[in-house]
C-alpha cells in the first residue's frame, strides 16, 4: 500500500523533469529572410553577418534570400557584427556604440540591406543599411 501512495509523487516528478528538459531546447527555425546587396564596388570573400556565414559576394551583386535567426539593432539602427575580406584585407564593422541598453535582436520579417564601406579615423569598416 505504501508504494501506491508514492506513485503519484513519482509521476509528478517525472512530468516536471521532462518539462524542464525541454525548456532549454532551441529551435533552428529562421523567421527572417535577408537579402544583401554588395555596394562596396569590390568583391568580398568569406562574408559573415551576425555570426552567420554568408560566403563570397561579388561586387555589384546580391545574395539570394537568406534565412537568419536574428539581426542586431541598436537604438533603432542596424548594428550587426560584420567581417569579410576585400583584396586580402579583413574588414569588420565599426563599433560606434559601447552602451548595450538599447540593443535588440530583430527575429522576424524580411530585410533587404546594402553592404558598404565607410571610413573613420583612417580605417575602413563594413556597414549594413536599408536597401535603397
Amino acid at each position: 500500500m505504501k508504494s501506491l501512495k508514492f506513485l503519484p509523487f513519482l509521476v509528478i516528478c517525472s512530468i516536471v523533469l521532462v518539462g524542464c528538459s525541454f525548456s532549454n531546447v532551441t529551435t533552428s527555425r529562421q523567421n527572417m529572410t535577408v537579402k544583401i546587396y554588395n555596394i562596396t564596388g569590390q568583391d568580398i570573400k568569406n562574408l559573415v553577418v551576425d555570426n552567420q556565414p554568408v560566403g563570397d559576394l561579388a561586387k555589384d551583386s546580391a545574395t539570394a534570400k537568406l534565412g537568419f535567426h536574428s539581426i542586431m539593432y541598436d537604438s533603432g539602427y542596424l548594428y550587426p557584427t560584420l567581417s569579410g575580406y576585400i583584396a586580402g584585407f579583413e574588414l569588420k564593422n565599426h563599433n560606434w556604440s559601447w552602451c548595450g541598453s538599447e540593443r535588440q535582436a530583430r527575429t522576424e520579417g524580411k530585410l533587404e540591406l546594402d553592404l558598404g564601406i565607410t571610413h573613420n579615423d583612417g580605417q575602413a569598416y563594413l556597414y549594413l543599411s536599408e536597401h535603397q
